[in-house]
Protein backbone atom coordinates (compact mmCIF):
# COMPACT_ATOMS: atom_id res chain seq x y z
CA UNK A 1 0.00 0.00 0.00
CA UNK A 2 1.64 3.60 -1.20
CA UNK A 3 0.88 6.55 0.88
CA UNK A 4 -1.41 7.99 -1.87
CA UNK A 5 -3.79 4.84 -1.50
CA UNK A 6 -2.95 4.69 2.69
CA UNK A 7 -4.23 8.26 3.05
CA UNK A 8 -7.18 7.54 0.55
CA UNK A 9 -8.42 5.25 2.87
CA UNK A 10 -7.65 6.69 6.37
CA UNK A 11 -10.12 9.72 4.76
CA UNK A 12 -12.84 7.42 3.61
CA UNK A 13 -12.10 5.53 7.05
CA UNK A 14 -12.55 8.67 8.72
CA UNK A 15 -15.91 9.65 7.32
CA UNK A 16 -17.06 6.09 8.58
CA UNK A 17 -16.22 6.46 11.92
CA UNK A 18 -18.37 9.69 12.10
CA UNK A 19 -20.87 8.29 9.87
CA UNK A 20 -21.43 5.19 12.21
CA UNK A 21 -22.29 7.70 15.15
CA UNK A 22 -25.35 8.81 12.77
CA UNK A 23 -28.65 7.45 12.34
CA UNK A 24 -28.54 8.49 9.00
CA UNK A 25 -25.31 7.72 7.54
CA UNK A 26 -24.74 10.49 5.05
CA UNK A 27 -22.15 8.86 2.59
CA UNK A 28 -21.98 11.08 -0.63
CA UNK A 29 -18.87 12.69 0.14
CA UNK A 30 -16.98 9.53 -0.24
CA UNK A 31 -19.52 7.77 -2.58
CA UNK A 32 -20.06 4.98 -0.34
CA UNK A 33 -23.27 2.61 -0.15
CA UNK A 34 -24.45 1.19 2.59
CA UNK A 35 -24.91 -2.21 2.98
CA UNK A 36 -25.67 -3.88 6.64
CA UNK A 37 -26.52 -1.79 10.16
CA UNK A 38 -25.75 -3.79 13.20
CA UNK A 39 -27.28 -2.24 16.41
CA UNK A 40 -27.76 -3.92 19.81
CA UNK A 41 -27.30 -3.41 23.03
CA UNK A 42 -25.85 0.06 22.52
CA UNK A 43 -23.09 -1.00 20.35
CA UNK A 44 -23.29 -0.27 16.46
CA UNK A 45 -21.77 -0.96 13.41
CA UNK A 46 -22.12 -0.04 9.77
CA UNK A 47 -20.84 -2.05 6.74
CA UNK A 48 -20.51 0.12 3.44
CA UNK A 49 -18.83 -0.39 -0.14
CA UNK A 50 -17.01 1.99 -2.33
CA UNK A 51 -18.08 -0.05 -5.28
CA UNK A 52 -14.64 -2.22 -5.22
CA UNK A 53 -14.06 -2.80 -1.30
CA UNK A 54 -15.93 -3.20 1.76
CA UNK A 55 -15.62 -1.39 5.10
CA UNK A 56 -16.61 -2.15 8.53
CA UNK A 57 -16.80 1.06 10.73
CA UNK A 58 -18.34 0.41 14.80
CA UNK A 59 -19.61 3.07 16.38
CA UNK A 60 -17.62 4.56 19.25
CA UNK A 61 -17.65 7.34 22.01
CA UNK A 62 -18.08 10.83 20.89
CA UNK A 63 -17.50 12.39 24.60
CA UNK A 64 -14.17 12.09 26.30
CA UNK A 65 -15.55 12.22 29.53
CA UNK A 66 -18.29 10.20 29.16
CA UNK A 67 -15.61 7.48 27.90
CA UNK A 68 -13.31 7.94 30.77
CA UNK A 69 -16.58 7.58 33.28
CA UNK A 70 -17.65 4.37 31.91
CA UNK A 71 -13.92 3.19 31.78
CA UNK A 72 -12.73 -0.02 33.50
CA UNK A 73 -9.03 -0.67 33.26
CA UNK A 74 -8.94 -4.76 34.51
CA UNK A 75 -8.24 -6.91 32.29
CA UNK A 76 -9.35 -10.52 30.82
CA UNK A 77 -8.29 -13.35 28.90
CA UNK A 78 -9.01 -13.08 25.12
CA UNK A 79 -9.61 -16.17 23.21
CA UNK A 80 -7.25 -15.88 20.56
CA UNK A 81 -4.64 -14.88 22.92
CA UNK A 82 -3.38 -12.66 25.35
CA UNK A 83 -5.38 -10.01 27.91
CA UNK A 84 -7.60 -7.84 27.20
CA UNK A 85 -10.02 -4.67 28.39
CA UNK A 86 -12.58 -6.37 29.94
CA UNK A 87 -15.25 -3.19 29.34
CA UNK A 88 -14.12 -3.58 25.34
CA UNK A 89 -14.38 -7.30 25.31
CA UNK A 90 -17.74 -7.27 26.80
CA UNK A 91 -18.90 -4.20 24.20
CA UNK A 92 -17.58 -6.65 21.25
CA UNK A 93 -19.21 -9.48 22.25
CA UNK A 94 -22.73 -7.96 21.68
CA UNK A 95 -22.30 -7.83 17.54
CA UNK A 96 -21.53 -10.60 16.03
CA UNK A 97 -20.15 -9.43 12.57
CA UNK A 98 -19.70 -12.32 10.33
CA UNK A 99 -19.18 -11.09 6.88
CA UNK A 100 -15.93 -10.24 5.29
CA UNK A 101 -14.72 -7.19 4.89
CA UNK A 102 -11.84 -5.55 3.00
CA UNK A 103 -11.28 -2.72 6.07
CA UNK A 104 -12.16 -2.27 9.46
CA UNK A 105 -12.55 1.28 10.99
CA UNK A 106 -13.54 3.02 14.25
CA UNK A 107 -13.13 6.04 16.49
CA UNK A 108 -12.41 6.11 19.99
CA UNK A 109 -14.54 2.77 21.47
CA UNK A 110 -15.53 1.77 18.65
CA UNK A 111 -11.26 1.61 17.38
CA UNK A 112 -10.91 -0.66 20.15
CA UNK A 113 -13.68 -2.48 18.72
CA UNK A 114 -12.48 -2.24 15.14
CA UNK A 115 -8.64 -3.60 16.97
CA UNK A 116 -10.72 -6.92 18.62
CA UNK A 117 -12.33 -7.89 15.13
CA UNK A 118 -8.64 -7.56 13.46
CA UNK A 119 -7.74 -9.59 16.13
CA UNK A 120 -10.47 -12.61 15.32
CA UNK A 121 -11.02 -11.64 11.37
CA UNK A 122 -8.34 -10.84 9.00
CA UNK A 123 -8.60 -8.09 6.79
CA UNK A 124 -6.26 -5.96 4.61
CA UNK A 125 -5.69 -3.55 7.14
CA UNK A 126 -7.13 -1.16 10.14
CA UNK A 127 -7.46 2.98 10.46
CA UNK A 128 -8.52 3.69 13.62
CA UNK A 129 -8.94 7.40 15.50
CA UNK A 130 -8.35 8.42 18.99
CA UNK A 131 -7.71 4.43 19.62
CA UNK A 132 -7.08 3.44 23.39
CA UNK A 133 -4.46 0.66 24.53
CA UNK A 134 -6.72 -2.20 24.11
CA UNK A 135 -4.38 -5.37 25.04
CA UNK A 136 -0.77 -6.16 26.62
CA UNK A 137 2.06 -7.51 24.20
CA UNK A 138 0.38 -11.21 23.76
CA UNK A 139 -2.93 -9.48 22.61
CA UNK A 140 -0.89 -7.34 19.92
CA UNK A 141 1.10 -10.31 18.48
CA UNK A 142 -2.84 -11.59 17.67
CA UNK A 143 -3.23 -8.49 14.93
CA UNK A 144 -1.61 -9.90 12.35
CA UNK A 145 -2.71 -7.26 9.64
CA UNK A 146 -1.47 -3.55 9.27
CA UNK A 147 -2.92 -0.87 11.71
CA UNK A 148 -2.65 2.72 10.85
CA UNK A 149 -3.44 4.42 14.18
CA UNK A 150 -4.34 8.15 13.78
CA UNK A 151 -4.27 10.54 17.04
CA UNK A 152 -4.97 14.31 17.12
CA UNK A 153 -2.80 16.36 19.65
CA UNK A 154 -4.33 16.62 22.99
CA UNK A 155 -6.32 13.85 22.68
CA UNK A 156 -6.64 11.71 26.19
CA UNK A 157 -8.44 8.53 25.18
CA UNK A 158 -5.14 7.78 23.61
CA UNK A 159 -3.08 7.46 26.67
CA UNK A 160 -5.66 5.46 28.46
CA UNK A 161 -5.94 2.78 29.64
CA UNK A 162 -1.90 3.65 31.22
CA UNK A 163 0.42 1.02 31.14
CA UNK A 164 -0.67 -0.13 34.45
CA UNK A 165 -2.16 0.73 37.61
CA UNK A 166 -2.84 0.42 41.21
CA UNK A 167 -6.27 -1.34 40.32
CA UNK A 168 -4.88 -3.38 37.52
CA UNK A 169 -1.92 -4.84 39.60
CA UNK A 170 -4.51 -5.44 42.60
CA UNK A 171 -7.09 -7.38 40.30
CA UNK A 172 -3.60 -9.41 39.06
CA UNK A 173 -2.44 -10.12 42.33
CA UNK A 174 -5.63 -11.46 43.25
CA UNK A 175 -6.57 -13.61 40.19
CA UNK A 176 -2.50 -14.92 41.20
CA UNK A 177 -1.40 -13.62 37.54
CA UNK A 178 2.01 -12.14 36.63
CA UNK A 179 0.88 -7.91 36.05
CA UNK A 180 0.93 -7.39 32.22
CA UNK A 181 1.13 -3.93 30.54
CA UNK A 182 -1.55 -2.35 28.51
CA UNK A 183 0.33 -1.67 24.50
CA UNK A 184 -0.60 0.53 21.72
CA UNK A 185 -0.59 -1.86 18.40
CA UNK A 186 0.58 -0.38 14.57
CA UNK A 187 1.63 2.29 13.35
CA UNK A 188 1.10 6.07 14.97
CA UNK A 189 0.41 8.88 12.79
CA UNK A 190 -0.20 12.11 14.57
CA UNK A 191 -2.55 14.91 13.02
CA UNK A 192 -3.10 18.28 12.71
CA UNK A 193 -6.57 18.28 15.36
CA UNK A 194 -6.63 18.69 18.75
CA UNK A 195 -8.90 16.64 21.03
CA UNK A 196 -11.26 13.44 20.32
CA UNK A 197 -14.00 15.03 18.16
CA UNK A 198 -14.45 12.26 15.48
CA UNK A 199 -14.70 15.63 13.35
CA UNK A 200 -11.39 16.44 14.46
CA UNK A 201 -10.09 13.72 13.14
CA UNK A 202 -12.23 13.65 9.86
CA UNK A 203 -10.81 17.05 9.10
CA UNK A 204 -7.06 16.17 9.74
CA UNK A 205 -7.38 12.68 7.10
CA UNK A 206 -8.94 15.28 4.70
CA UNK A 207 -6.23 17.74 5.06
CA UNK A 208 -3.69 15.19 4.67
CA UNK A 209 -5.46 13.85 1.47
CA UNK A 210 -5.28 17.98 0.53
CA UNK A 211 -1.43 18.57 0.64
CA UNK A 212 -0.93 15.53 -1.11
CA UNK A 213 -3.37 16.58 -4.27
CA UNK A 214 -1.75 19.78 -3.80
Amino acid sequence: MDNQEQNELAYQCAVLSVEAYSRHHDLSRINHTLLNVYDKSHTQAIVTTNGKQKFLAYRGSESAKDFLNDLKYVKTDWKHGGRIHAGFKDAYGVLDVKEDVDFVTGHSLGAALAILRLSEREAKAGFVFGCPRVGNSKFAKTVKCPVFRYENHLDVVTHIPPPTSILQIIHSVRNLRKPTLFKHIGKQIVLSGYRHSSDNYEEGALKILSDMRA
